[in-house]
């Protein structure tokens, strides 16, 4: 298993920043224990990306986050 530390910092470089072209520090990424944790911010960011392809015209929000990074931040 490899540090949480170490996995927040993949994910923020390789998902946000160089496969979805976000800024991470926009975004905050919890892991604990190896594990993701679910986490608003992740929700806003998944909504957003189905409107990037040809032929969706809504995305209806019914995913859920134990982590409101919004409110921490």
């Amino acid at each position: 298993m490899r540090d949480d530390e170490k996995l927040r910092d993949n994910i923020r470089r390789e998902v946000l920043r160089q496969t979805l072209s976000v800024d991470p520090d926009t975004i905050g990424v919890p892991v604990d224990g190896g594990a993701v944790v679910p986490w608003s911010g992740a929700v806003e960011l998944a909504l957003r990306l189905p409107h990037a392809l040809p032929g969706i015209v809504d995305a209806h929000n019914e995913l859920t986050y134990r982590i409101d990074d919004v409110a921490v931040n």
